[in-house]
């Protein structure tokens, strides 16, 4: 939360016991089986609230402008808090900073300044996470729109990592569409950043999308991300300017299930009310359900559908639609006292801030089994204002929302619950005590197995024992195409397959195929590479984790043109085109350089009907001559290298199997290019470069050389025919 001044702008609230709550007997529209204990707060006598302690003020004029908050849980546990800029704009002096807390002392430091510029583009929050014994804290920042996250080096000391710019979907970052709340997503195949968007320019319906982006082993980030979550819209209306951005997301212990907190904003500056929810889904198989959503604030009993249904109707279905953006699991067990072996319980309860839970002045009176009435004797005789936080169960499986909110803890923030803080709520993480509710599953192929593979949005192979269909492609015809998606069951929840497409050679070398999110784009086969008349296998290689299963092979038949063709009936075309106005000479003369060598490039185009497996450049034919002057305008000092050797050639598309270095010391005549042994390629007008070297020049105006050069290409198809072509051409060379 986020008052002014020396106001307390982080509180402590001691959430181990929650039976002391006064309980009331008036409750003749709900059963006895709903505990009666509603409002807790430093009213009823319980000193739960702790502003400060230690000898240090965490309010305004230390912190600034609080809205995010995490915890780390090493010791007693340190708060981790950091700058907003929702509260109508950031702090003059303390802004785009983040501030620990220190567990023990309550000690205040800076440990990360962002030096931001913009009063209206804050911080959106943080999360603090372990990884391989290191801290790290990941964090939104709405001033670039990118996600950071800072590594503690030595205690104390926080830098740099890495950051990533978001772009939700799209395919550039938009300054406009940046993301608000994160979390860090642990499972056994390894860390990912969950993070909600907050996009600027969009009114609400739309705006509570969640994605993630994977972090490595060395906790960097990638360049690819996903849509996970996109969270319904409950409120009306829909077209004021009210946003509702995923402002904070919580996992279980187990990492199976998330809470996911909206905020009703109008911009990066400025809160807004009464237009967001409080959600719960659970990981199944690959996708998120739906485990419950949770009443945020004042329900006076309008009619209203069910948590679970479709949106309202009216306005009148903005009710519980009210919270504030911070939420959390906690291990403490509503309306228990104790001992922590019957008090806790792991993800048992959700925390979530909420504005409008009660409010003394509201008409007609509030429905269900706490009356104001009934409130005010325990509030010396006047109704409380309630705007803080709510508690419930997980998994809310109320059947209406009121019944949920009646049922719900409701702690008011306002601590003597007669005035409210309405526009400063803030964030909510509960401290989890030292449980062993149980690490993530180990991902494995045990009890693993294939479901099936479709090709597109048909199911293409049912999965064993049934047969896995063969494919085929013939040379010439048209191109293999359809989308494979394969479908594998790791047989553990929270653990999805990976996969892995490799094309199997009848010599046992395989070819690694590109795929998309788990999917084989059977247009990516790379058949021009590849000789016909034989069988390949796809193999899709199904990974639970770090082990790679058992993968299924799918036969492929690749034919050639099933036109009969004799052994030594070549035929084919092949076209080469020379162009002697595009040669370039480059003279070099004995005026400065002992042993001269000119060179002469050029480029052919060259062109065939068939698939071919090997070109050959050979100079069949090198001759100088003088045209003006005499005999002894050539030098006597002309070596082999300089008879037209090749000293480079390149084939666009196509690897040169002959190298010369260095290029100018070797008498080289002939070059060929292909890709391999039993590999073949395209020749649709690729660019053959070449350089030549020539003898030397005098350097005298009155010496004119000509140079005549006949360079013979040999080019062998898929068919094993050989096509010559010899071309011819002349230059100057002075």
């Amino acid at each position: 939360m986020s008052p002014t001044g020396n106001s307390a702008v982080v509180q402590v609230l001691d959430a181990n016991n929650t039976s002391g709550i006064p309980p009331t007997t008036t409750s003749p529209m709900f059963s006895s089986t709903i505990p009666n204990k509603y409002v807790w707060t430093t009213a009823l006598g319980r000193p739960n609230w702790v502003s400060s302690f230690g000898g240090y003020n965490w309010d305004y004029n230390t912190l600034g402008a609080v809205f995010g908050i995490t915890l780390d849980y090493v010791g007693t546990g340190n708060i981790y808090v950091s700058n907003s800029s929702i509260y109508t704009g950031e702090s003059v002096t303390k802004h785009d900073a983040v501030y620990k807390i220190n567990g023990t002392t309550g000690a205040v430091t800076q440990i990360i300044n962002l030096s931001g510029t913009n009063p209206n583009r804050g911080i959106g929050n943080l999360k603090y996470f372990r990884s391989v014994g290191i801290n790290y804290i990941v964090l939104s920042w709405w001033e670039d729109g990118k996600l950071y996250v800072f590594k503690e080096t030595t205690p104390g000391t926080w830098v740099l990592h890495n950051s990533f710019a978001p772009k939700f979907g799209n395919t550039s970052t938009n300054p406009n569409i940046i993301p608000y709340g994160v979390a860090i997503r642990n499972t056994p195949v390894g860390l990912s950043v969950f993070y909600g968007e907050f996009n600027l320019s969009v009114y609400a319906p739309g705006t509570s999308r969640v994605f993630s982006t994977p972090l490595s082993a060395a906790v960097t980030f990638g360049t690819t991300e996903t849509l996970e979550l996109s969270v319904p819209v409950d409120y009306l209306p829909v077209s004021n300017g009210d946003k509702s951005p995923v402002s904070d997301i919580s996992f279980s212990n187990d990492y199976t299930r998330i809470l996911l907190a909206q905020q009703t904003l109008q911009d990066a500056n400025t809160l807004g009310a009464h237009r967001s929810r409080v959600h719960e889904y659970k990981k199944t198989g690959g996708s998120w359900l739906q485990l419950g959503k949770f009443p945020s604030g004042y329900n006076s009993g309008v009619p209203y559908p069910s948590l679970l249904t479709a949106t309202p109707t009216s306005s009148s279905g903005n009710i519980s639609c009210n919270a504030a953006g911070g939420v959390s699991y906690s291990n403490n067990i509503l309306f228990k006292d104790g001992m922590q072996a019957v008090n806790l319980k792991c993800d048992t309860t959700v925390l979530y801030t909420s504005d409008w839970i009660y409010f003394a002045d509201f008409a007609p009176p509030i429905r269900g089994p706490l009356q104001p009435a009934e409130l005010a004797s325990n509030f010396g005789g006047s109704a409380p204002s309630v705007y803080g936080i709510q508690g419930l169960p997980a998994q809310n499986n109320f059947s209406t929302d009121l019944d949920a909110f009646s049922y719900s803890l409701k702690v008011s923030e306002f601590a003597n619950s007669v005035g409210y803080d309405k526009s400063n709520l803030g964030d909510v993480e509960a401290f989890i005590p030292n449980l062993n509710c149980g690490a993530p599953v180990t991902c494995n192929c045990q009890n693993s197995s294939w479901t099936n593979i479709a090709m597109g949005s048909s199911i293409w192979w049912a999965g064993p024992p049934g047969t896995i269909p063969t494919l085929s492609y013939t040379l010439g015809q048209p191109a293999l195409s359809g989308v494979l998606f394969p479908s594998y069951n790791c047989g553990t929840s929270n653990c999805n397959a990976t996969y892995v497409f490799t094309l199997l050679k009848p010599d046992g070398t395989s070819i690694t195929l590109p795929n998309s999110s788990g999917s084989l784009n059977l247009t990516q086969i790379p058949f021009g590479n590849l000789p016909c008349n034989t069988t390949y296998y796809i193999v899709i290689t199904p990974i639970c984790g770090t082990s790679n299963c058992t993968p299924v092979r799918i036969p492929l038949v690749y034919n050639c043109s099933q036109v009969t063709q004799l052994p030594c009936n070549c035929k084919g075309d092949v076209t080469i085109n020379a162009s002697q106005q595009g040669l370039t000479v480059t003279p070099q003369s004995n005026t400065t350089i002992s042993n001269p060598v000119s060179t002469v490039t050029g480029s052919f185009t060259l062109t065939a009907s068939l698939p071919v497996t090997e070109v050959r450049m050979l100079v069949e034919e090198f001759r100088l001559s003088t045209t003006t002057g005499n005999e002894n305008c050539l030098l006597c000092r002309n070596k082999p290298q300089t008879w037209a050797s090749i000293n480079a050639a390149t084939l666009s598309g196509v690897t040169p199997k002959t190298i010369v270095t260095p290029a100018l010391n070797n008498d080289t005549r002939e070059f060929v290019f292909n890709n391999g042994l039993n590999t073949m390629f395209n020749l649709t007008g690729n660019t053959l470069n070449f350089a030549l070297g020539v003898p030397g020049v005098t350097g005298l105006n009155c010496c004119k050389l000509k140079g005549d050069v006949c360079i013979k290409f040999i080019i062998r198809d898929v068919n094993c025919c050989e096509r010559e072509v010899l071309k011819c051409f002349t230059f100057d060379l002075q």
